[in-house]
């Protein structure tokens, strides 16, 4: 099973929370795991924002940067060029996704695997990954008919 990540799963992988046991299991049972470079200025923005409102201390900060670094280098990529781009520009339309989970999303589905599972935190991108077939961890609540 090839597994898909953003940046909000490789945060719960880093950074001891509530999703973290769903993370290491993400990860333990993934045959691949695979994101788009954008994952890493998404999970450092993230880091940032949880040490400036108080939720990661400096040390803590410290030693997630690292365990990025190392949980980045072991991904295997994607890259973000202008047919993806394309591509999220009109997932983004379809589904009404914000940048980054649209390139998320177009990235998951360029995967040449069989199985492709996306682990996201992000409701919107779980939603329309789950709209596109593809399988999410972790199960997301429904959402609310329109």
């Amino acid at each position: 099973m090839t597994t898909y990540v953003d940046g909000s799963a490789v945060l719960e992988r880093i950074v001891a929370g509530e999703g973290s046991d769903v993370a290491a299991e993400v990860w333990r049972r993934a045959r691949t795991v695979a994101s788009s470079a954008i994952a890493y200025p998404e999970a450092r923005g993230l880091l940032a924002r949880a040490h400036d409102q108080g939720e990661l201390g400096d040390h803590d900060m410290h030693e997630a940067a690292g365990a990025l670094e190392r949980v980045f280098a072991d991904l295997e990529l994607v890259a973000v060029d202008a047919d993806l781009a394309v591509t999220a520009g009109g997932l983004a339309e379809q589904h009404g996704l914000e940048a980054l989970d649209a390139l998320h999303l177009a990235a998951a589905l360029s995967l040449d695997a069989t199985r492709v599972v996306v682990a996201t935190w992000s409701p919107s991108l779980a939603a329309a990954a789950s709209e596109c077939g593809l399988a999410i961890v972790p199960r997301q609540p429904a959402r609310a008919a329109a």
